[in-house]
């Protein structure tokens, strides 16, 4: 089941209810040969609510298993068969009395999963989108959970129809008295509808579906490929699952190759938790190594991160959502991306003068704050993957972008260090401070430590001739970079980042002989460009473990 939940599975707090909802699942099982197990069932419960939110869950769980067995057990034998139940009603009522008191946050504890249900804004949160959102493919991203849930779904009806048709139109009486299996079986329905309706409806519950199936599944399973009744089913039943689990196993190794080139080069615990991919890592380093402070606006899913590295900083909203921030303070964050065009004026009533940005980010925000006519901020820290920007505005901000022109910054590295300050000098508030040919060094000593497409967009940009053509310097200093990125041995750690660069200045030397006249020269080129738009396709089939790039 861990191998279905590949999309959500990396270390987090979300693994605690993954490892204890099945635990509770269990104890419940075990109270109906003894019910005073249902006390340590709400013992789990008192923990989890310290935990993790999804103790709400187990809540259900406990409530659900004792209607189960106290309505069935009320139906057949009236108010006298509950007395064998009482510890059943008692470990709910002390379960929901752990949960709501004995924490720090109060009965709020309870209540806080409904301020989501009944909050539109909240609801826009990925991970509380159903998955089969517009914005994604269900099918595609879930197949593993749409195909758990039909197998279960499947078999449990086969079960059901074999199971009435083999037996007497009455049970017996003390199938129907306490702890009976009717009640199991009325259990085991409901929480199967439960937890597949919290599946589809948020991608975050999803993961502990397929846990809280798996034992559903494989009663399911074991009923229908006895090895006494079908030895060939059963044979079959379990070549299909070692070749899917030897499949999946097989594309997670290639996730913790070091030669994978999706990935940075780090180590087996970093890529476990997708820390350069997922947190900025090396930017934090930075922003303490410098002592940067202040009021920040920061990427929505950074924020726990940076809390916990760089608790100087002032956060403006994060990815803790309803349970720390107003509900205007994520819509007013959601804007300034989605709607850059107020950033500036938002930021300045904010008093927020620092922004730090992944890559894909820089795109809405650096035509308006940074590259733009009327840009008043500066890059003074990107490492490939993030960026961190100042305010040029204030003096404690500008007092940074200074130093970093004047390279008296801690970078992490050299190559960082050259990257960040080829950016910086080319923002549109430090054009000015800098001569072209200054500029020009800058970015060509970046590209030759390790640059991305990026960087060379900005080359080509600031070596373009009105005619279209690049001057001839800048054209052979493109091609000898080519040639020398082009010859490196693939697949390497960040190869693919590599192959993009070296498509990048192709694709540019391809536009300026074309401009220039020169179209065999211009052919050899494209063709080039082509050749790395194929490897990188090829990397990416190959080597792409999780749904998504």
């Amino acid at each position: 089941m861990l191998l279905a939940i590949r999309e959500q599975s990396d270390l987090r707090p979300n693994l605690l209810t993954l490892i204890l909802a099945p635990w509770l699942f269990y104890l419940l099982l075990l109270s109906r040969r003894r019910a005073h197990w249902a006390w340590a069932a709400a013992a789990v419960i008192g923990l989890w609510a310290n935990l993790h939110g999804g103790f709400t869950l187990g809540l259900g769980m406990l409530l659900l298993w004792t209607i189960c067995q106290c309505g069935l057990a009320w139906r057949a034998g009236g108010p006298r068969s509950l007395r064998p139940l009482w510890p059943l009603a008692g470990a709910t009522a002390a379960a929901l009395a752990l949960a709501g008191l004995a924490n720090p946050f109060g009965l709020r504890n309870l209540t806080e999963l409904l301020v989501v249900g009944r909050s539109s804004a909240w609801r826009n949160i990925t991970d509380w989108q159903s998955i089969f959102h517009a914005g994604w493919s269900g099918l595609q991203e879930y197949w593993e959970f749409l195909t758990v849930v039909t197998f279960t779904a499947a078999l449990s009806a086969a079960h059901v129809w074999a199971w009435r048709k083999s037996r007497p139109s009455e049970g017996r009486r003390e199938d129907r008295g306490p702890f009976s299996p009717y009640a199991l079986a009325c259990f085991e329905f409901l929480l199967l509808v439960m937890v597949v309706y919290m599946g589809c409806r948020a991608q975050r519950f999803t993961p502990l579906a397929v846990i809280l199936l798996a034992p559903l599944l494989a009663g399911q399973l074991e009923w229908s490929l006895q090895p006494s009744r079908r030895l060939g089913p059963a044979a079959a039943a379990c070549l299909l699952a070692i070749t899917a689990a030897g499949y999946l196993a097989g594309r997670l190794a290639r996730h913790y190759s070091p030669q994978n080139p999706i990935a940075e080069p780090e180590t087996f615990f970093e890529r476990m938790i997708y820390e350069a991919e997922v947190e900025p890592v090396r930017l934090a380093q930075f922003i303490n190594a410098n002592g940067v402070e202040g009021r920040i606006f920061q990427e929505w899913t950074w924020e726990g991160y940076l809390h916990l590295e760089c608790p100087q900083l002032s956060l403006w909203a994060g990815a803790r959502a309803q349970q720390a921030y107003l509900e205007e303070d994520y819509r007013q964050e959601r804007a300034l991306v989605e709607d850059p065009a107020h950033c500036a004026a938002v930021l300045d009533q904010r008093g927020i003068h620092l922004i730090a940005i992944p890559r894909h980010l820089a795109q809405y925000l650096f035509p308006v704050l940074v590259s733009g006519p009327q840009g008043t901020w500066a890059v003074v820290y990107y490492d490939g993957l993030n960026f961190l920007l100042a305010d040029c505005r204030y003096a404690p901000t500008a007092a940074l972008v200074e130093k970093a022109l004047a390279s008296g910054l801690h970078w992490p590295s050299e190559p960082i260090a050259a990257a960040s300050r080829a950016l910086c000098a080319e923002c549109t508030s430090n054009r000015g401070k800098m001569q072209l040919s200054q500029r020009r060094a800058l970015l060509h000593r970046a590209i030759e430590l390790g640059a991305d497409p990026f960087q060379i967009r900005l080359l080509v940009n600031l070596a373009m001739r009105p005619d279209g053509t690049l001057e001839e310097a800048e054209a052979q200093f493109l091609a000898a970079q080519y040639t020398h990125w082009s010859a490196l041995e693939q697949p390497r750690p960040g190869g693919c980042m590599v192959v993009d660069m070296c498509r990048e200045m192709a694709d540019a030397l391809a536009r300026h002989y074309q401009a220039a006249g020169h179209l065999a020269e211009a052919r050899q080129w494209a063709q080039k460009a082509e050749q790395m738009e194929r490897l990188k396709a090829q990397l990416e089939r190959r080597w792409v473990v999780r749904g998504r790039t």
